[in-house]
């Protein structure tokens, strides 16, 4: 009789114990399948970052609430992100104060993190507004980007990284 009472005791532990492990492992499946598809899309170089916040040189942050993005598609990177912040010098007639541009004349650098993320180093060489591009890339698709120019200060932006959005 004190055999059935322990057992019927320790029975929904047991289960609550089996069902917790298979929920975690299906988490990680999960995270698993989400970095080998960020991976995927790192390597084939056909992503778009997708910025929320920028962060100016001076440490102010503004919430963007327009679409703002950086994509890669092979060999043409496109740019398409704001810029605020203190100019070093401007040219006559330049009245485009954003960091727009499209080219197929960049470099690209990427390397491995030891936290399972990449970094990567886009140089445009034919750009004036960003001469270069460092992207900080978490293994669950977080972004960070710094553009870095020689007549601008620095600007930062934080976001995600995703697919490219299908041509129209």
């Amino acid at each position: 009789m004190k055999s059935r009472n322990v057992i019927r005791l320790f029975m929904p532990l047991v289960l609550f114990i089996t069902l917790g492990a298979r929920a975690q492992t299906s988490n990680q499946d999960k995270k698993k399948d989400q970095y080998n598809q960020l991976k995927a899309l790192i390597m084939s170089k056909h992503y778009t970052f997708n910025a929320e916040t920028a962060t100016a040189m001076g440490g102010t942050s503004r919430q963007l609430t327009s679409l703002y993005t950086l994509s890669i598609s092979g060999d043409t990177l496109n740019a398409n992100l704001p810029y605020y912040g203190v100019a070093y010098s401007a040219s006559p007639g330049d009245t485009n104060g954003a960091i727009v541009f499209n080219t197929t004349s960049f470099s690209y650098e990427e390397q491995d993190t030891k936290k399972g993320g990449w970094f990567i180093v886009i140089t445009p060489k034919d750009q004036k507004n960003a001469s270069k591009i460092q992207l900080s890339v978490s293994s669950g698709g977080y972004c960070t980007v710094q553009v870095t120019s020689n007549y601008r200060q620095l600007i930062s932006f934080y976001g995600s990284i995703g697919p490219n959005p299908p041509e129209r």
